[in-house]
């Protein structure tokens, strides 16, 4: 099937107008077929989102590993250890990794402690009786709602399909990906109902992303949002909400001060402004994933031949 082909443009609803898309974009944000067709694809769709979404067993067997490596690591030195990302959120892809964040009150182990779990894990590496089979010990120093279906879907699509989701070099991060997800939630509100319906094309190349709205990358450093709707439409979260989350959970560091950088692929941390969670994507990664769609036509076109 061609790319275009079955699909019909539709005005925004309700006169939505998106605010920081590329020209010429706003009219045809919704993509739909005709209704026997669209109901097939949201049917492969539910298919899809079932092979791939946690189940019980799943969420099991990565709770018992967790629980294996929270013991480890509090034998190193007293803290708490939780996870925390896809895991609780329960928005893992099949191949996801687990992610864990240890608290402690000891500020003398803040040069440390990296290297006690690494020791420990290695150890363990050696246990011929451990629980889990631990083995390839790394050390990185780094820097079933609709909502969560969404962000299964585009995961699962950047992730098999465009090969843009990773921690390395020139991808996309999980953070990011899910900060576009919210950004889409955020704009069009209550005005589609499955995780096929919106198509986004984003002018990367005049702003940032940003749940306060399009930031121009003219304005930069100057972190000054422009609406997210040109019409004012209802937005799904307040500032009022906004202010309250930044205000509470935002992430206090040394580097606090530091600007904004731009690079290819430009969202901004809703809990820390001057950090840039697209700042790892190459060009050519930009260019891969430049239609971050929640479905769309990529995915419909080939789930639809």
């Amino acid at each position: 099937m061609g790319e275009h082909e079955g699909w019909a443009a539709l005005q925004p609803p309700n006169g939505l107008l998106p605010n920081g898309l590329l020209p010429n974009e706003a009219a045809s944000v919704i993509q739909m077929l005709d209704p026997e067709r669209w109901m097939k694809a949201e049917e492969r769709t539910a298919d899809l989102i079932a092979c791939i979404q946690p189940d019980a067993p799943s969420a099991g067997r990565r709770n018992d590993v967790a629980d294996y490596v929270q013991r480890l690591i509090t034998k190193c030195f007293p803290c708490q250890v939780f996870t925390f990302g896809s895991v609780p959120l329960k928005t893992y892809l099949p191949d996801g990794d687990i992610d864990l964040m240890a608290f402690s009150k000891n500020q003398n182990l803040k040069d440390m402690w990296a290297h006690q779990v690494r020791d420990m894990l290695e150890n363990e590496e050696k246990n011929e009786n451990a629980e889990f089979r631990v083995k390839e010990v790394q050390y990185i120093q780094a820097e079933n709602h609709l909502f969560k279906r969404s962000i299964i879907l585009i995961k699962a699509w950047c992730y098999y399909e465009s090969r843009i989701l990773g921690a390395h070099h020139g991808l996309v991060s999980t953070y990011a990906l899910e900060t576009l997800v919210l950004y889409i939630f955020h704009v069009f509100n209550k005005s589609f109902s499955g995780p096929l319906e919106v198509a986004i094309k984003f002018d990367w190349e005049n702003f940032c992303v940003s749940l306060w709205g399009p930031v121009p990358i003219s304005s930069l450093p100057e972190i000054t949002a422009e609406l997210p709707r040109k019409d004012g439409g209802e937005l799904l979260l307040s500032k009022y909400f906004l202010h309250t989350c930044s205000s509470r959970y935002a992430v206090c560091q040394e580097n606090q001060g530091q600007p904004f950088v731009s690079k290819h692929f430009n969202v901004i941390d809703p809990l820390r402004i001057n950090n840039n969670l697209g700042r790892s994507v190459s060009k050519v990664g930009r260019k891969q994933g430049e239609e971050i769609v929640i479905g769309g036509k990529k995915c419909g076109s080939t789930w639809l031949e």
